[in-house]
């Protein structure tokens, strides 16, 4: 796939927050969590993630098209 500037520059940006929000998360979630409930909250966080950057993904494909 080959991606123009403003592409990368926008996955690049979408990257950042992805790692800023799972470094907060990872830091803040066991002061406030329950550690039994530690698993789900991962599964679910790396589901949306996955989710939100195959969204982003598809949605940037025919960026070039419009």
């Amino acid at each position: 796939m080959n991606l123009k500037i403003q592409q990368l520059k926008t996955l690049s940006e979408f990257s950042n927050m992805v790692a800023v929000a799972w470094f907060t998360g990872g830091i803040v979630t066991p002061l406030f969590v329950d550690p039994s409930l530690v698993k789900s909250f991962v599964i679910l966080a790396i589901f949306e993630t996955l989710l939100f950057l195959f969204g982003s993904l598809y949605l940037i494909k025919d960026y070039d098209n419009r």
